[in-house]
């Protein structure tokens, strides 16, 4: 979330990388394989397959939908106002999740 909130911060592309690529790339390798071991946890041997499956389409929904609304809002407002939603939204949906799936 950090990273993403960085990302207008960066003037070069050396900064931009650092601040902002890197760690984005380390963070969503976490966001999206944590909680695909969840579900593959919490989900029997027969079931297991329509989970993953549900799981992913919701992913997939969520990332039209997030897409097309960040868009929106960046055309209504600004780009920085965006990131900082999207860096919000995405620290409130890990510290829930952190919190719910122990």
């Amino acid at each position: 979330a950090l990273s993403v909130l960085l990302s207008p911060v960066a003037s070069t592309a050396l900064e931009f990388t650092v601040l902002a690529s890197v760690p984005l790339a380390l963070g969503a390798s976490l966001l999206c394989t944590a909680p695909m071991a969840y579900v593959t946890d919490n989900s029997d041997e027969y079931t297991r397959g329509q989970a993953l499956t549900l799981f992913r389409m919701a992913q997939d929904v969520g990332f039209l939908l997030g897409a097309m609304a960040l868009g929106a809002l960046a055309q209504w407002t600004s780009i920085s106002t965006a990131l900082a939603c999207t860096s919000v939204g995405m620290f409130a949906v890990s510290a829930y999740f952190a919190a719910v799936a122990r």
